[in-house]
């Protein structure tokens, strides 16, 4: 067994993540220093490590920037589009208006805020500046400035290096009929190599 874009803490369990906390870094302290001193956060599942991850990375953003995090500033649900919504609809309950800049940690979530906005005719008085963790074309084409954190897109290809332990592995591909179709491969790890 072999983690993508996931890792359980304290496993021996081998996996490849994002480096997601540098990117966020990047992009929320970019953020902080041009356009807001206040930002939300609204993230997934608090103990699923890609959310510690982008958490990690604002919060590592906010201490680059010298500005406290506040209460209510960080929000986790999970990463549905309507917890997107729900968190959104808080925030602007709660505050009266929108914050003026929001981290969503997916797409997902992005797509739910961005529905409570619209649905409420709000695209004047949105967040100064979106930053969401995920990429599409179609945030390109919005009327708000929206800027993402890319990955890989299906169908494209990366470079990854992995330290594996010596034993067997199945790479395989887990979409519907893929695995059938033969995307998969194993790979015996051996001392010194691959086997």
């Amino acid at each position: 067994l072999f983690l993508v874009d996931r890792r359980i803490n304290d496993s021996a369990l081998p996996y490849a993540v994002t480096d997601a906390e540098a990117a966020v870094t990047e992009l929320v302290a970019e953020a902080l220093k041009t356009t807001s001193d206040e930002i939300y956060f609204f993230g997934g599942q608090p103990d699923f490590s890609p959310s510690m991850d982008r958490l990690k990375g604002f919060r590592a953003a906010l201490s680059q920037c010298g500005i406290a995090e506040q209460p209510g500033w960080v929000r986790a649900r999970d990463y549905r589009r309507s917890s997107g919504y729900a968190l959104m609809k808080e925030c602007y309950e709660g505050l009266g208006r929108y914050p003026q800049l929001l981290f969503t940690g997916a797409i997902t979530l992005l797509e739910g805020a961005l529905a409570f906005i619209s649905e409420h005719h709000h695209f004047d008085r949105a967040p100064k500046r979106i930053i969401t963790f995920d990429d599409h074309n179609l945030l390109d084409c919005l009327p708000l400035r929206i800027d993402s954190i890319e990955q890989l897109d299906l169908g494209q290809t990366g470079d990854l290096t992995v330290k594996l332990a010596p034993g067997h592995y199945v790479l395989y591909c887990n979409l519907e009929g893929h695995y059938l179709g033969g995307m998969h491969r194993s790979i015996d790890v051996v001392e010194g190599g691959v086997r």
